[in-house]
């Protein structure tokens, strides 16, 4: 856990400066007349430098949860860069995984150690990139990445993250209702993971106004239909299998998960006059919308046999909480309120971290033979 722990800690630390140092404004457009807000924000340097070490031991590892099976299929995937038109064309699994692996083999000529460095980088850039461009507390949303362990998609489960981070990239555009890069970055998700086609189910919804009967209604019909999609068809998807092999070391939904992901639409939901009647970023609405589906997806999860599969789902939406959670503390609560609100939330979020970390997965291994570090789980 040392290795775990030296990410948390630093993490931390580095986000609080640089979080001081800030002095970048921003300007958004506010919800409702659509006028300039001016916002401080963390650059882009500061997050890329907060998120390194995470990007840094996740390029690093080997036999860590299901890396094993990521090196084997990087050793196995074969083919010329000249096949990769046919391949993006094919019913292949993950045609745009597939080729970027025949890339880096044959053009770049790297090791499965390169290629992971690659997708950890990329991953660790659009985390940092989205957090530093969105979030008016920093340090706070640094912080909630690391205590819900959210880092350890970057190890575990490294093609969904790919596709999630891949939407991530034009986040800007889904706020802004620029619909064709939005949709031609989703499309090019799902020829890495066909989950990724959940986002199309909620694009539009995402934008209506929240906590409307319509929106409301709207989302838990599209919540269920897809779960039960997924629940009852899951030949030839990224989720065939999962549950009778258990390939990816993954228990499903745990009911600290669920409480976790319905803490910031139940802020929302009891706090909606103030919401509605504050100035906002245009894009905190559409993450309260979206903080719905997570608690929606991952109540159902629990509920169900297929919760290995149905509880993947959250992760192409949850990371809005991170941004979504310090605006709701900051603005929803008076000022005698907000600091022990965001006290009780440092609290809750470290006690999931120790949860997960040790009682759900009994302290967690790193394996890195290029750093020769070999620490095991309990």
């Amino acid at each position: 856990m040392i290795v775990y722990w030296s990410m948390f800690i630093y993490t931390i630390v580095v986000s609080m400066v640089v979080d001081n140092m800030s002095k970048r404004t921003v300007l958004f457009k506010e919800a409702v007349s659509g006028k300039k807000m001016m916002f401080k924000r963390v650059g882009l340097f500061g997050g890329l430098l907060t998120f390194f070490l995470v990007a840094f031991f996740a390029g690093h590892r080997c036999d860590v949860a299901d890396s094993f099976m990521y090196i084997s299929y990087y050793g196995t995937t074969t083919g010329t860069v000249s096949d990769i038109p046919a391949l993006m064309q094919s019913d292949a699994k993950s045609p745009l995984f597939d080729a970027i692996i025949i890339f880096c083999k044959q053009e770049l000529h790297y090791t499965y150690h390169e290629w992971f460095m690659l997708l950890a980088f990329f991953q660790g850039f659009t985390i940092a990139r989205f957090i530093s461009r969105f979030s008016e507390n920093f340090s706070f949303s640094s912080y909630m990445f690391v205590a819900e362990v959210s880092f350890y998609w970057m190890m575990n489960g490294i093609r969904q993250f790919t596709a999630v981070c891949i939407v991530l990239l034009v986040m800007e555009q889904f706020f802004n209702k620029k619909w064709i890069p939005f949709l031609i970055a989703v499309y090019l998700a799902y020829k890495v993971h066909s989950s990724a086609a959940i986002w199309i189910g909620f694009f539009i919804q995402a934008h209506w106004k929240p906590f409307a009967t319509k929106t409301l209604i709207a989302i838990l019909v599209v919540v269920i239909l897809f779960s039960l999609y997924i629940s009852g068809d899951m030949e030839g998807t990224d989720y065939e299998g999962y549950n009778d092999q258990n390939e990816y070391e993954d228990d499903g939904v745990n009911i600290f998960q669920v409480l976790i992901y319905a803490v910031p639409g139940a802020i929302a939901f009891s706090k909606r006059k103030i919401i509605l009647s504050k100035k906002r970023p245009y894009y905190i609405d559409v993450m309260i919308n979206l903080s719905i589906v997570i608690f929606g997806i991952d109540f159902i999860g629990m509920m169900s046999s297929q919760g290995v599969t149905i509880g993947r789902l959250p992760i192409y939406f949850s990371l809005c909480n991170n941004i979504l959670i310090p605006w709701l503390i900051d603005n929803a609560f008076d000022t005698k309120t907000k600091p022990v609100i965001q006290k009780l939330a440092i609290g809750a979020y470290f006690f999931y971290y120790i949860y997960y970390t040790y009682i759900v997965n009994n302290g967690l291994s790193y394996h890195s033979r290029s750093l020769g570090i070999s620490l095991y789980s309990y």
